[in-house]
């Protein structure tokens, strides 16, 4: 098996393991900046010292917005070309790491930086290859998945 199949390989998982985990950050975020602006704007009829509050609350929808474009954008980018079936084994490997993380109790944000640092760069072993080999049921199902990429 070639070594960059193993790279296409932490690349696809760890894309995928950041988009479920951005999904949530987002929506918890859109949330709470509805909320906050909500309040902003409400707490301005009472009087209008509170724009200052308010103005700040925009900015940080604003930064917080382009943290997330940033973000979505650099999942995007890192995520190779995957086939339907390389798509779905994907998910399913993710799914048993979410699984085992939950197991062994190491926080999702925790796996999470962890893929993230090894998308932006690749060592020899990634976090996910260290996790394959730790278990023998997620090794044999990470070379069949990076089969499929190479």
């Amino acid at each position: 098996m070639k070594a960059d199949a193993h790279i296409k390989t932490s690349r696809a998982v760890g894309a995928e393991f950041v988009r479920r985990k951005l999904t949530g950050v987002t929506v918890i975020i859109a949330i709470l900046s509805a909320v906050f602006l909500g309040l902003g704007i409400w707490l301005t009829t009472i009087s209008s010292w509170w724009w200052i509050l308010l103005i700040v609350i925009i900015t940080w929808i604003i930064l917080g917005t382009i943290l997330l474009t940033i973000a979505w954008f650099a999942a995007r980018l890192l995520r190779p070309t995957m086939t339907a079936d390389q798509r779905h084994a994907v998910s399913d490997f993710v799914d048993k790491i979410e699984r085992v993380s939950e197991t062994v109790q190491i926080t999702p944000f925790m796996i999470f930086f962890r893929i993230l640092k090894d998308m932006l760069r690749p060592t020899e072993k990634p976090f996910i290859r260290q996790i394959a080999a730790d278990s023998t049921s997620l090794h044999s199902d990470y070379i069949a998945l990076a089969r499929l990429f190479g």
